[in-house]
């Protein structure tokens, strides 16, 4: 046994270093019987190991990044099978934006499933990335696989050259910033309306004049969704309401199974869903398609609404009807998320820090006999809590990939044109020295004396370049409206705070489960509230 065991080993079916120890006395008792079982099995691996290793060398061959002198290699994280770094990057963010940075250093190359991706974190990089932003190519859709490029593949924020320029031609005069400020009073009192139903979604079992208790992401995520729908639907019966929620959670669960199975999908992988996925998504789709034709023809002689005046262009052909709808569902249901966690996020700083509620609720009853002009500005305590909010606790710790058309030298390396780049979040809005030795802390009146030029410069906010996010204008009111109306009709206090990492103490920009934040509300006492709310 002992001699065919060498002879294996010479004719290099077994590495040497697994000639003598454990494994050899684990294989002599065997007899000759079973040695051959043995001896394939691990032929196998090594095959295994093989079949792995080589497509990865292959991959770090044909992605190399160099120095601009010429001297070094973009080093980063080791590709890891199947997903690359994807899971570390969109499961544990934060960790990793710490770790891969210390490691190395300001700017670094990650793998998102088989692509490569270059990672930037200084604000000198980005300005030098983003100067042609309006050129560049976005490339998180084309490496998700069928499901993301079936839902959201055609969205304006998704396409890119000519199609994105004719589309932003016709979609920006109707969500700017002056189309927003009209709609102010309209978001005014649904922020109010909103306020007042909050007791129906209470999760205790409170008592009436009892504090409430609520989860916070859970009951804040349908006044974006249809304060957004309605922008572009107009109003709703209360049937088509529910039925916008409800197909926003079938939307939830397909992207939910796609990025539990793995959202980066490259070649043949493109195709490979589990049928659950596929269930899902279509599912989805034939629901949303059906609901965006049925409101667009019941709304066919309203020609003042966008869902009308974006319908015609269908029937032109200057878009497509794929190109609309999956527009509106970037507006809506994908940025959701984004707006419900800048709001779960600014209302859990507020209840964390009693003076900052406290200077909030002053400023509100300066401004109470002038809200709508109140919701507008964007130089109130009001607006920079929630530019702290989004600074210390990221929407993307990692920015969606995009691509210059242009060759780049960033951070001492000389990056290819159509090279994936991504902004490190934690890099720019925490570790960036322009926030200086108290970044970590929850200060919103900090951006009292930033200009808009160093705010774009040193923080990932809605993008950059006129690539930036479609909705902003109307989802910053929106948000302005409806946490003015709870702070200024509750004292709110973090009710499940000791859940939270006792990093946070400390960090604010520490990790956060903020779908599970639950808050409490109780009615502020004062004998006019009732007339002084009502007047808002």
């Amino acid at each position: 046994m002992e001699s065919k065991f060498h002879d294996l080993w010479a004719a290099g079916l077994i590495p040497a270093h697994l000639k003598t120890g454990p494994i050899t006395n684990y294989i002599a008792p065997l007899g000759n019987s079973n040695l051959l079982l043995v001896t394939s099995a691990i032929g196998l691996a090594i095959v295994a190991i093989f079949i792995i290793r080589t497509p990865v060398t292959f991959l770090h061959y044909t992605n190399i990044i160099r120095s601009i002198d010429n001297k070094g290699l973009l080093d980063g994280p080791t590709f890891c099978y199947p997903f690359g770094n994807s899971k570390e990057r969109l499961f544990q963010s934060r960790k990793y934006s710490f770790d891969w940075a210390q490691q190395y250093g300001k700017i670094y190359r990650i793998w998102t499933g088989l692509h490569s991706e270059v990672v930037i974190t200084t604000p000198e990089d980005v300005a030098k990335f983003y100067q042609d932003a309006n050129s560049h190519n976005k490339t998180f859709h084309r490496r998700s696989g069928w499901v993301t490029n079936s839902v959201l593949g055609e969205a304006v924020g998704f396409v890119s050259g000519d199609r994105w320029r004719v589309f932003r031609k016709i979609l920006d005069p109707l969500v700017s910033n002056s189309v927003a400020v009209k709609h102010i009073p309209r978001i005014n009192r649904a922020g109010l309306e909103f306020v007042a139903n909050i007791p129906n979604v209470r999760i205790d079992k409170g008592g009436a004049n009892d504090p409430l208790i609520i989860s916070a992401a859970r009951t804040f995520m349908p006044f974006p969704l249809l304060e957004t729908s309605r922008v572009f639907f107009g109003e709703m019966e209360d049937t088509e309401k529910a039925e916008l929620l409800e197909i926003g959670g079938i939307y939830s669960n397909a992207l939910l199974l796609l990025f539990e199975n793995g959202p980066f999908r490259r070649w043949l992988g493109y195709w490979m869903h589990t049928p659950t996925e596929y269930k899902a998504t279509k599912n989805f789709l034939n629901r949303w398609d059906l609901f965006n034709g049925n409101i667009a023809q019941a709304r066919h002689d309203k020609n003042d609404l966008p869902i009308t005046q974006l319908w015609k262009h269908v029937h032109q052909g200057t878009i497509t009807q794929k190109e609309l709808i999956q527009t509106i569902t970037e507006m809506t249901y994908t940025n959701l998320d984004v707006t419900s966690h800048v709001i779960t996020t600014t209302c859990l700083f507020l209840a964390d820090n009693r003076a900052t509620q406290d200077a909030l609720l002053a400023e509100i009853e300066l401004h109470r006999n002038d809200v709508e002009k109140y919701l507008g500005r964007k130089d109130t305590l009001l607006h920079y809590s929630f530019l702290e909010a989004m600074r210390l606790q990221p929407v993307l710790p990692f920015t969606l990939p995009e691509a210059s058309i242009s060759d780049k030298e960033l951070g001492g390396y000389h990056i290819p044109k159509h090279t994936s780049v991504t902004t490190d979040s934690y890099g720019l809005n925490i570790r960036n020295p322009f926030w200086g030795p108290n970044a970590t802390e929850y200060l919103p009146m900090r951006f009292e004396t930033i200009s808009p030029i160093e705010l774009i410069r040193n923080m990932n906010a809605f993008g950059y370049g006129s690539r930036k996010c479609l909705g902003q204008y109307f989802a910053d009111k929106q948000l302005r409206s409806l946490v003015m109306h709870l702070f200024d009709k509750y004292d709110v206090s973090w009710h499940n705070r000791s859940q939270t990492d006792a990093a946070f103490d400390t960090d604010k920009s520490a990790h956060v489960d903020v779908f599970n934040v639950e808050l409490c509300l109780t009615q502020r006492a004062r004998t006019d509230f009732k007339d002084s709310h009502a007047g808002l």
